[in-house]
């Protein structure tokens, strides 16, 4: 199992998302992973459940454990 499948599994990215790509960096304590989407993808309203396009886009964000 390469690296990028091992952090799709562990905080359970399933589609339409992925992880575009893993860093790891032993010397700065840290792991970068990148979850994308493919243009055209649907997710579901949490409020309705209807699917819609994505329109807009959150800034990049940072989770520290």
């Amino acid at each position: 199992m390469d690296s990028t499948e091992m952090y799709r599994q562990l905080p359970g990215v399933t589609s339409p998302c992925t992880v575009e790509n893993a860093k790891l960096s032993v010397h700065d304590f840290r792991v970068d992973v990148h979850v994308a989407h493919a243009d055209g993808a649907r997710f579901a309203c949490p409020e309705c459940g209807v699917e819609h396009n994505v329109y807009q886009h959150a800034e990049e964000r940072r989770w520290r454990h």
